[in-house]
């Protein structure tokens, strides 16, 4: 026979607000009355998703469906309730140390620590006919009726109502810091727990932050030094792999130094960087081998220049790496001196000298083409060492060497390469600039000094804006409400005008003010801007 019901949720004493939900031909619901104020006095910490992400909200006065107490339901979870079978379920108070939450199946689950979370459904349930109804269906008749204690972590102003996922944890009394504990443990994500980390370096929970977020980081590490052992053995090892890992491993150690973890990672990487050292010294023999031989073999050079940058990279202080790295480096460097001795011969027109020089490497012409072009005149070899300065992104050096073809010959060619150094060589100049920036920026944002960690970017030459203009874009709402409160606290502190001290103190106020209304797009926000600018300017007037 066909079966049809309703939900009646009602929203408080004396209310009349329902929701319904049509079922069959029966009506399960709830009947509120005068008895809230018989019940317990509760709080709890609601954790929800919001329309921004998870949030939190603490409220007092807890009730369900009028009540503090529901009712277990452990042995019909997953089949149908009868009237009968609803009035045989135990009664289970709610009280501080107690969780509810509703599982993605509807579910209302109740647990205290201690043990698994029980099946319960709403008391005060009421059934006409033969009804049926399922554990997840009676859920939807939980009514939450609860006072806030302050705004949820999101901005909400009401206890949302217990919907899937939703969690609620009874405590003592109210405790922010818990509940931004829990918050973190939702979103179960770094940010989040650095979050908590920030609001809380030394409180109940900080250590189990801690271990959490090292463990993650950890985690990570691990992840990514597999990454790059499955690509060791490629032509393209993955090195930023690698650096990941290790500057996973600082994290971690920052966090909860020298946890077992951490150490069984950080030896692991240091092999992996002993194995690049130990390939960067046979490349650099292989190479000396070469060069006594008078055979090929300046990729071997070049070869372990590459493992050592990529040690050095990874941990510029791992003492293996360092060791060979010099070494690779004594090596590149006298032959880059016989370069460049040959290279002033030629300059001038000296080039017998500059063959004597460049002789003990000539083998390596195929490999080199300084080394194969090196007899050729003057400008051409200055234009080809610009060219490979390039290569290198060394504009410096790029540059000299193009100004020192247009000594030689002012030919177009030559001017068109050192118009184009001299800019990478500013857009490089204006990267340092603004990463400095953005240093200084990130230190003042970690103090909370928002004013100057936006400043200190929109200081910048425009070139320079354009580098950092996602951090200015981000730090502007932060910069809007911290300039707001600055120009606030000077009108407070400055009433009235008594001489060029206090003027020029008001006109701060007004000059922060100004910067905030044209950065705002909210109109109402931005006519409270101007109504205060006004003011400021009449009293400065």
């Amino acid at each position: 026979m066909g079966l049809f019901g309703v939900i009646y949720r009602g929203k408080g004493p004396g209310t009349c607000l329902r929701s319904i939900i049509v079922l069959g031909g029966v009506v399960l619901g709830w009947s509120g009355g005068g008895s809230w104020a018989k019940e317990p006095s509760l709080t709890a910490i609601e954790l929800y998703d919001g329309a921004s992400g998870a949030a939190y909200i603490q409220i007092a006065d807890v009730l369900i469906n009028g009540k503090a107490e529901l009712r277990s339901c452990v042995s019909s979870e997953t089949s149908s309730i009868d009237k009968s079978t609803y009035n045989k379920f135990q009664k289970v108070g709610m009280a501080p140390g107690g969780v509810l939450e509703r599982g993605a199946d509807g579910v209302l689950r109740y647990g205290t620590g201690e043990g698994q979370a029980g099946c319960v459904v709403p008391d005060g349930i009421k059934f006409e006919h033969n009804a049926t109804f399922t554990a997840a269906l009676m859920a939807e008749s939980a009514d939450l009726h609860g006072r806030p204690i302050a705004n949820g972590s999101d901005g909400s102003l009401t206890a949302p109502q217990i919907k899937k996922g939703a969690k609620l944890v009874f405590v003592a009394a109210p405790n922010v810091e818990q509940a931004e504990y829990m918050l973190a443990q939702r979103v179960s994500t770094e940010k989040g727990w650095q979050n908590y980390l920030t609001l809380y370096p030394a409180a109940a929970h900080t250590e189990d932050a801690k271990r959490v977020l090292a463990r993650m980081y950890i985690e990570a590490g691990e992840k990514a030094l597999n990454a790059y052992l499955q690509s060791a053995s490629s032509t393209s090892p993955s090195y930023s792999d690698l650096k990941g890992a290790r500057a996973q491993i600082n994290q971690a150690h920052l966090v909860l130094p020298n946890s077992e973890r951490e150490v069984k990672l950080t030896e692991a990487i240091r092999a992996s960087l002993g194995a690049l050292a130990d390939k960067a010294k046979t490349e650099l023999d292989a190479y000396k081998a070469a060069l006594a031989s008078g055979s090929a073999g300046y990729v071997h050079l070049q070869t372990a220049k590459g493992l050592v940058n990529a040690i050095s990279d990874v941990d510029g202080t791992f003492a293996p790496g360092v060791k060979v790295k010099q070494d690779v480096a004594q090596a590149s460097d006298t032959l880059e001196m016989a370069i460049r001795t040959a290279q002033a011969a030629l300059d001038g027109k000296q080039y017998d000298d500059a063959v004597k020089a460049i002789r003990p490497y000539r083998q390596f012409a195929p490999e080199e083409p300084r080394v194969a072009r090196i007899i050729d005149g003057a400008y051409s070899a200055y234009v080809q060492q610009g060219q490979q300065f390039e290569d290198a992104k060394d504009w410096q050096n790029a540059i000299k060497s193009f100004q020192s073809a247009l000594q030689v010959k002012d030919a177009p060619e030559a001017r068109d390469f050192l118009k184009s150094a001299q800019k990478e060589f500013g857009a490089a100049q204006d990267a340092v600039a603004a990463n400095a920036a953005l240093e200084k920026s990130k230190t003042y944002e970690l103090q909370k000094d928002l004013i100057p960690a936006y400043e200190v970017l929109t200081s910048l030459s425009e070139g320079q804006r354009a580098i950092v203009k996602d951090e200015i874009v981000r730090l502007a709402p932060s910069y809007i409400t911290a300039a707001s409160q600055r120009a606030k606290d000077i009108a407070k502190a400055y009433p009235s005008v008594q001489g060029i001290g206090d003027e020029k103190a008001v006109e701060s106020a007004y000059a922060y003010l100004q910067r905030a209304s044209e950065l705002t797009e909210d109109e109402t926000q931005k006519q409270e801007f101007q109504t205060r600018m006004q003011n400021l300017g009449d009293e400065l007037s």
